[in-house]
């Protein structure tokens, strides 16, 4: 039989608030309500408004009358802060607009009161969420195009270390079709047109939709109306080392999945795909290609 002393229990967070959500009935009296906003009131006499949903949310939903909507929310956001302000309590606040009202208080607890906030998402608004997971997704993509320029940048030392007349071939600008927006090319001259990207072990959708865009500009590029037009299309991409012990086994087999693809779209679009675990395999690649 265990003793009272062999028996511990996780200890409870130590952070105690409130959080109230704030509903906008689009069409008055209709029922309909949407989550536009989260109130946390928590110790200290700390407060803070969170909004719920996006600009891109927002205007997905009421098209030409998105505007209208941001206003309102950032009109009650501010009414509701200067309540909360003032009142040290999330009750009573009266909405300035019809149509938006504060739904009912719920205490919690957790470590801080951007947790709280979540748990308040978690629990009143699914929109959120997919906004959450939309900006997720485009961190991701973000950090994954930062992660291409630093593997193209290491490419370009390590290529003008070698041949240092390659330097005005990076970084090409070139204007496509009718559109007077001009695409950038990691390394273009008459002949050869290469682009860089990486596959990294975390971002790994990311990864692939960075990976298909530098091969459509180079497709774009292919079959452009430009005078000149090069023969040679590469893609070359940095892979991490096959025998690197940090990345887990599943995640080796999904970046093996996500080349195979490119591959595949590279035989088919004509584009020859390379890979490199080093930017000076990757520099010797590029003036092989060149050459």
């Amino acid at each position: 039989m265990l003793s009272d002393n062999s028996i511990k229990f996780p200890s409870l967070p130590g952070y105690d608030g409130e959080w109230a959500p704030i509903f906008f009935e689009p069409i008055l009296a209709s029922g309909e309500r949407i989550t536009i906003a989260i109130a946390v009131l928590g110790e200290g006499r700390e407060f803070k408004v969170f909004d719920t949903l996006s600009n891109e949310v927002i205007d997905a939903l009421y098209g030409s009358k998105s505007e209208q909507v941001i206003n309102i929310v950032r009109w009650c956001r501010s009414s509701l802060e200067q309540h909360i302000s003032v009142n040290r309590s999330l009750l009573g606040w009266k909405s300035p607009i019809n149509g938006v009202f504060m739904g009912r208080v719920t205490q919690a607890c957790d470590s801080d009161i951007y947790k709280i906030a979540r748990q308040a998402i978690q629990f009143s608004s699914s929109l959120s969420s997919l906004s959450m997971a939309a900006e997720r997704d485009y961190e991701d993509f973000k950090e994954s195009n930062k992660q291409s320029e630093r593997w193209q940048e290491s490419i370009i030392r390590e290529v003008l270390t070698i041949n240092p007349n390659y330097k005005k071939c990076f970084k090409v600008k070139v204007e496509l079709g009718n559109s007077n927006v001009k695409t950038q090319f990691g390394f273009l001259t008459a002949s050869t047109a290469i682009n860089f990207a990486i596959v990294s072990p975390v971002r790994s959708a990311a990864s692939l939709n960075n990976i298909k865009a530098r091969i459509l500009d180079l497709d774009y590029l292919k079959n452009s109306d430009l005078l000149f037009s090069p023969d040679n299309f590469a893609l070359i991409i940095g892979v991490p080392k096959k025998d690197d012990v940090t990345i887990e086994k599943k995640t080796k087999i999904k970046i093996s999945d996500i080349l195979d693809s490119i591959y595949e779209i590279g035989d088919k679009e004509n584009i020859i795909v390379h890979t490199a675990e080093d930017s000076y395999s990757a520099a010797v690649k590029l003036i092989d290609i060149a050459a």
